[in-house]
């Protein structure tokens, strides 16, 4: 609504798969995209990795162990650079892109596009009304 003031965001990833041990490469971060998406499209892009985001470091997750179901708050930067108006697009990323341990090291998490909607990406926002 309009009138409505944001207390709090929250992502909701449901963990996929892992292989090997993915925490050896730090956190995941997550940036905001400005409105028009990372590259000026929603469209899942390499180039998308190499453009600037509106919000660096909007969220970090440190816990990949804890569940199928992973969640992780908002800073109040990434609150502020939430698209109001459209879509809110996120990038994620390790810590570290490479641990030079020489064994693979990855999670995936579901996307949009799964198959069963209950497994899609989830950004729960907490908002009151303005009076």
């Amino acid at each position: 609504p309009e009138n409505a003031i944001i207390q709090s965001a929250r992502i909701q990833l449901r963990r996929n798969d892992f292989i090997g041990q993915p925490d050896k490469l730090g956190e995941i971060h997550f940036d905001m995209a400005p409105d028009s998406g990372f590259n000026n499209n929603y469209a899942l892009e390499s180039e998308d990795f190499s453009t600037l985001a509106a919000s660096s470091n909007v969220a970090t997750l440190n816990n990949l162990y804890s569940g199928d179901v992973l969640e992780v708050s908002l800073s109040q930067t990434g609150i502020q650079a939430l698209n109001l108006n459209g879509r809110s697009q996120l990038r994620l990323y390790f810590t570290l892109p490479n641990n030079s341990d020489d064994i693979e090291d990855r999670i995936s998490f579901y996307s949009g596009s799964a198959a069963d909607s209950s497994l899609y990406p989830q950004l729960i926002v907490d908002y009151e009304l303005a009076k």
